[in-house]
């Protein structure tokens, strides 16, 4: 089966459901503590946190960033951590090192970097 190459009007149709794939939110169950909602980080997000403090902490970027619910960048929330000097440090805090890795994983994961979401459909012939 020959798949059909995009042109402009296709790609125009498809609009809302490019939207709406970049503006997708996920839900993210951590053992023990509970569900988190994200939302699906944009190229910005993935550049700032590889950028933030020379990419030692771009995971903690990345999930305190990304985290909608809770909010991590609530006041109550931060101070009842100790966190108020440095917010980014509660990601720490409320996960283990495995869990901050395997969060930030799969937000860069759904935020396309998956071998599964392209494939190349045929060589092209000189």
């Amino acid at each position: 089966m020959q798949n059909a190459l995009l042109n402009a009007k296709t790609l125009l149709e498809k609009r809302d459901l490019i939207e709406k794939k970049k503006n997708r939110k996920i839900n993210i169950e951590v053992k023990d503590v509970g569900t988190f909602k994200f939302r699906i980080p944009t190229t910005l997000d993935i550049i700032d946190a590889k950028a933030f403090e020379n990419g030692e902490r771009d995971e903690q970027y990345m999930i305190y960033t990304c985290c909608e619910s809770p909010q991590l960048n609530d006041e109550e929330l931060l101070k009842g951590f100790d966190c108020e000097s440095d917010p980014y440090s509660l990601v720490d805090k409320i996960f283990l090192p495995g869990e901050v890795t395997s969060i930030a994983s799969k937000l860069i994961q759904e935020s396309g970097y998956k071998e599964e979401y392209v494939k190349v459909v045929d060589d092209i012939k000189n």
